[in-house]
């Protein structure tokens, strides 16, 4: 379907829609260059050192230029303080989100891959705990990383290259994460088209993919800094969340328990703060977030503490 929807702009292509009653219709539509949103960015309401840039997706050649952009206009701007939302962000290209992670790490290692068909069993995986044998790790593309103060948000839709970003910021203390734990879609797919069905694609998992931590966020996905709801006060019982765990039963095994941000001693000094001052409500009443999105607030109070104590 997709493949021929798709044509030149300016061209006319016909639609046939039968709806449920039985009654058909055709449609006559004129193809036009679909911009599709995947990032936007902009400075706090009446707080200009705070810096927001939501991601959508990782598309490639788009999203990590995007977000390069982003981050040097809010900085020219004069943004001494940066929130990446990765929340619903579903994921899409790998490489993308190692260049994104690159862009605050350097060229240092992201993520690696174990190519592995799944009939292998467990016991015949690599241990990945010695020294990686087997393991393809992928590097940073950006030699000089950004020093800036950054949080992450997620959610249990972030999932799989927004898993890469979100655990290789926090394994290398380049960013708080902040949120719920996160979707843990820990695989990599290979996708081919059928053949003599152009508009048919089989996606099949050929690896495993591991963080610099040497741990997998497959099914135990990635636990944030911060434990908050969207919420400050969420209703008794929040909405069931359903992730790779649920979703997916036959899904590749866990590879690993989940693991904690090792930086326990600023995570309690920054709560302390946070407590101290209530710069969580502070940004929750500045920026007119006192019925809606407290994780964004309680990201700004945690950057503020950090400027103000210095701990990462």
């Amino acid at each position: 379907m997709q493949h021929r929807l798709h044509g030149a702009r300016g061209s006319v292509v016909q639609v046939a829609v039968i709806r449920q009653t039985g009654s058909r219709e055709t449609l006559k539509l004129t193809r036009e260059t679909q911009k599709r949103e995947v990032i936007d960015y902009h400075l706090f309401p009446q707080d200009s050192e705070v810096g927001y840039i939501r991601l959508r997706s990782f598309i490639p050649s788009l999203s990590c230029e995007g977000v390069k952009e982003g981050v040097r206009s809010l900085m020219q701007q004069g943004a001494k303080r940066l929130i990446l939302d990765l929340r619903q962000n579903v994921g899409g290209s790998m490489l993308e989100g190692v260049c994104v992670s690159g862009l605050f790490t350097g060229a240092r290692d992201q993520v690696g891959t174990l190519n592995s068909p799944l009939s292998i069993p467990r016991a015949d995986l690599v241990h990945v705990f010695e020294q990686s044998p087997g393991i393809h790790w992928i590097q940073g593309f950006s030699l000089a990383p950004l020093t800036v103060p950054l949080a992450l948000l997620i959610d249990h839709r972030s999932a799989s290259s927004a898993e890469i970003v979100a655990g290789v910021l926090q394994i290398y203390g380049a960013a708080w994460v902040i949120g719920r734990r996160s979707f843990g879609k820990g695989t990599a797919q290979t996708v081919e088209v059928v053949e003599g069905h152009p508009s048919l694609q089989i996606a099949a998992t050929s690896a495993l993919v591991f963080l610099p931590n040497h741990l997998s966020n497959q099914r135990v996905g990635i636990t944030p800094s911060f434990d908050e709801p969207l919420t400050q006060d969420p209703p008794d019982g929040e909405l069931l969340i359903e992730r790779e765990s649920e979703l997916h039963p036959n899904a590749v095994a866990a590879q690993n328990l989940p693991w904690e941000d090792e930086r326990q001693d600023q995570i309690k000094a920054i709560r302390n703060c946070i407590d101290e001052h209530h710069w969580d409500q502070f940004y929750l009443r500045r920026l007119g977030y006192a019925n809606g999105d407290y994780q964004r607030a309680f990201a700004a109070a945690v950057l503020k503490c950090e400027s103000e104590n210095n701990t990462r």
